[in-house]
């Protein structure tokens, strides 16, 4: 039973994969002399196309209706959308908000062949990083603004750009150096913070 619940898992996934998004699948399994038939009842539904795919509230100057995907008159395929979605995503972290989320809407009438396609942005401030009580060298630098940008800027990527400079430090002789992060904010930018103590 396990295996033909897996089986219908697989089969749905496959076809709402390839645009028949209310896809479902039954299987069963029906004794034979000498054997199983396995029967799969397949409901397809309609196969979706994108009628028209948009992006709200993009934060000018910044253009992302070029990564739009999938176009009009495709068959809609999410991973497709999702892709695209997390494509936008590092293009605002690369213009300064790391905490920027592109969010997928998928408004579509019950049984529709057809469906409108939303990249909703919920912008974050823009983001910089400041590092106070050390001279960190160019290179450690980027390289921790780059984790910053990639990890969001959430706690572990915060965490983890303060074990960057640590190592730096440790490498360079500062054995008892103490990292610690925080955020401060004002109405324009919000700054990821590193306070060393080299020792």
């Amino acid at each position: 039973p396990q295996r033909l619940e897996a089986a219908e898992a697989l089969a749905e996934q496959d076809l709402r994969a390839d645009g028949w998004l209310d896809a479902e699948v039954e299987a069963e399994a029906e004794s034979l002399e000498g054997g199983v038939l396995l029967v799969f009842e397949v409901s397809r539904g309609p196969r979706v196309f994108l009628r028209f795919a948009q992006v709200d509230a993009a934060p000018a100057p910044l253009v992302l209706e070029d990564l739009l995907r999938p176009t009009h008159g495709d068959v809609y395929r999410r991973d497709q959308a999702q892709a695209a979605a997390e494509r936008m995503q590092e293009r605002l972290a690369e213009a300064g908000d790391w905490r920027g989320v592109v969010e997928l809407e998928e408004p579509r009438a019950p049984g529709s062949a057809r469906l409108d396609l939303s990249f909703r942005i919920r912008p974050g401030l823009p983001m910089g990083l400041e590092v106070r009580g050390f001279d960190l060298p160019r290179g450690r630098r980027g390289q921790v603004q780059a984790l910053l940008r990639d990890g969001g800027a959430r706690p572990d990527a915060l965490e983890g750009g303060a074990e960057r400079i640590a190592e730096h430090l440790h490498h360079e002789g500062y054995l008892d150096a103490n990292v610690r992060a925080h955020t401060e904010s004002d109405t324009a930018l919000e700054r990821v913070v590193y306070e060393i103590t080299p020792g």
